[in-house]
């Protein structure tokens, strides 16, 4: 619980800095006053998340100011136990400490989180975290905390033949194969799948558009394969006739059609998805596909571990490079950037395609 008696004093340290402008400092400081108004009033996250995004927004470039506070504000879900879909309105701001930084960098690491994005998380974290206390919040500094990526490095090492890609995806129900090969076939992240909508594609060329969850801006688009659109196709029929149904039952109850955003994996109820629906359909399909293999017992569990959106990423990857491209090329195709990471992966195109000779990609599936 924080009062009026927050110390306004190193907020004007900033501005006469010129660390913050006169008209942002203004603004932060006409929100502060309101906000206290009343000795002991509650400071809520979503409010404090904001003044951080303004105390910021002169110095650094628009789109990371916008990556900035995406990863506070999934921190601060996180911190207070709520889902990803939730919302942090009424949320009271508590303080949190060094544990709870490390407790949720130990869950990036878990939930398969790359080494960039944890440590962008971390200048996110950090700067707010600066933020707060130069506004007379104590708060932890989080410099030295160590990213523990050791899950996700081994993870890493994972990667599976074309085939089998598509014979766990075959292995699901629809949407379950859906998720699994529009993965495969874009290198997809999470956090893209679960922003795909259905306008996203242009099915008279095949084509998926994924576009920067932060700026909206164009990020690349992909071909997809027949078989796949057409999965794609009747998954998107099917789950628009389970939300007319729901919506025309709300409407018998006397309550309102829920507003569709055009999500492709959202469920009936939730128009925003988010990634345990990714997290459960690689598991399910991954345990239907070992299961008739006959694997079980803890050999089915790590290989229901060890079935996620990188280790797919890095199948699609292996498959590229077997298929002679070169490692510039296959960055441009994925929109990578570390040129030594991607590289990597070619030391596994022998052991997965050890007689494979350069052809077309992607058309014998």
């Amino acid at each position: 619980m924080l009062s009026s008696s927050v110390n306004l004093g190193e907020l004007e340290k900033l501005y006469k800095m010129n660390l913050i402008s006169k008209e942002d400092f203004e603004k932060i400081k006409e929100r502060y006053v309101a906000l206290r108004a009343n000795e002991g009033g509650d400071l809520l996250y979503n409010d404090l998340i904001e003044s951080f995004t303004i105390s910021i927004s002169d110095r650094i470039l628009k789109p990371t100011v916008a990556a900035y506070k995406r990863r506070v504000t999934d921190f601060a879900k996180h911190f207070n136990k709520l889902q990803e879909s939730d919302s942090l309105d009424d949320v009271v701001f508590e303080p949190f400490n060094l544990y709870d930084i490390e407790n949720y960098f130990d869950y990036l690491a878990e939930h398969n989180e790359s080494v960039s994005f944890m440590n962008n998380t971390k200048s996110a974290i950090n700067s707010f975290s600066e933020y707060l206390s130069s506004i007379g919040i104590d708060s932890p500094d989080i410099r030295m905390v160590k990213i523990d990526n050791t899950k996700y490095r081994k993870r890493l090492r994972f990667a599976y033949t074309k085939d089998e890609v598509y014979n766990i995806a075959d292995s699901g129900d629809l949407r379950q194969n859906v998720i699994v090969r529009l993965c495969f076939e874009g290198g997809l992240k999470r956090n893209q799948l679960i922003n795909i909508k259905s306008n996203d594609f242009n099915f008279n060329t095949n084509q998926l558009f994924i576009y920067d969850e932060d700026t909206g801006i164009l990020d690349r688009a992909f071909t997809l394969t027949d078989k796949t659109v057409d999965l794609v196709k009747e998954y998107l029929n099917e789950l628009y006739e389970n939300i007319e149904k729901w919506n025309n039952s709300r409407i018998v109850r006397g309550r309102e059609p829920r507003e569709d955003y055009g999500y492709i994996f959202q469920n009936i109820k939730v128009a925003k998805p988010g990634y345990p629906v990714i997290n459960t359909a690689l598991k399910k399909a991954a345990e239907k596909y070992y299961k008739k293999l006959g694997i079980t017992g803890e050999e089915l569990e790590e290989k229901i571990s060890d079935f996620t959106t990188e280790s797919i990423k890095s199948s699609l990857r292996v498959y590229l490079f077997s298929k002679g491209l070169s490692t510039n090329e296959v960055m441009s195709l994925l929109g990578e950037k570390n040129y030594a990471f991607c590289n990597k992966s070619k030391k596994l195109v022998q052991v997965l395609y050890p007689n494979e000779k350069v052809s077309e990609l992607l058309k014998t599936k």
